[in-house]
């Protein structure tokens, strides 16, 4: 049978997608940031995790349930934030959406999504997250969170990591120009273009706020923001479903990968760099895991 009538793994449903997309589009999906150094690490961790198996043990009813952040889903996998899945599908992130809902798992809808948060939410089953960024207008941040809140995500997923435009070497060699997001209709932004100088127009990344700080995570007041209070943004504690997940992208060059694991901040890590003293290993470690690295 042909293999694309019958997809039995990730690979093949990758392969596949190089054949049928136009090279900017898979490019942009599957690329990551100059050497793309992070993302070859990130699957050779991936490939080195050794599960132990529990022999002679009564596996009659199984389980692969596990909860996220405070959210029970039925297996260990979500869907992480990625802009324009349109660029895949005539349905684009309603299809996203609605898949997710089906296997009973969290999909992080991107701000850059080629439709609406809203209408993405009305098209779901499933719980969802909102990802955004935090912004120099302080005004618009707490605008797209409330309207997430009023449509219903349970959560955001703040990108810490997009201060500036990466440089996506892939992007720029096709010459790539992505979707603008109807997110921001209310917004006049410039084309976003990958080109890599100083006078190349960014788009959306020419509003985000290049001097934040774990400060900010702090930031909203109670009244302002539809997920501050006993929670908080950073997610500091376990009582409570926390309302914010690190979420690493495909900026970083030469990051550790996601999967592996996290152990808090040492004394000898400058205290600038350091998330919050009071975020506990396991939050530290699920947040930083919530969504994979590119």
């Amino acid at each position: 049978m042909p293999l694309e009538h019958d997809p039995v793994n990730i690979f093949e449903y990758e392969a596949l997608a190089r054949e049928k997309l136009e090279q900017g589009h898979y490019d942009f999906i599957a690329g990551a940031a100059t050497d793309e150094i992070t993302l070859r690490r990130t699957r050779a961790v991936l490939d080195s995790i050794n599960l132990r198996p529990k022999m002679l043990t009564d596996i009659s009813q199984r389980d692969l349930s596990t909860t996220v952040l405070g959210q029970r889903i039925s297996f260990p996998v979500m869907l992480d934030p990625a802009g324009n899945h349109e660029a895949a599908h005539p349905d684009a992130e309603l299809a996203t959406a609605r898949a997710a809902g089906k296997a009973g798992t969290i999909m992080v809808v991107s701000s850059h999504a080629a439709r609406r948060l809203e209408d993405v939410a009305e098209a779901a089953s499933g719980p969802l997250w909102f990802q955004q960024y935090l912004f120099s207008d302080r005004g618009l941040t707490l605008e797209m969170a409330a309207r997430a809140a009023e449509a219903g995500y349970s959560a955001l997923c703040i990108t810490v990591d997009a201060k500036i435009k990466p440089k996506r070497e892939r992007n720029i060699r096709n010459d790539y120009v992505g979707a603008p997001s109807p997110n921001y209709d209310n917004i006049e932004l410039p084309q976003s273009s990958w080109r890599f100088a100083a006078d190349a127009p960014a788009g959306p990344m020419d509003i985000r706020d290049s001097g934040a700080t774990w400060a900010d995570i702090d930031w909203p007041p109670p009244r302002a923001c539809p997920w501050s209070s006993r929670a908080s943004w950073s997610a500091r504690t376990d009582a409570t479903p926390p309302t914010m997940a690190q979420r690493p992208s495909s900026s970083p060059i030469t990051a550790p990968a996601t999967s592996t694991p996290l152990s808090p901040p040492s004394k000898s890590c400058p205290k600038s760099s350091r998330p919050p003293t009071t975020t506990s290993r396991s939050t530290w470690t699920a947040a930083s895991a919530a969504a994979p690295t590119s």
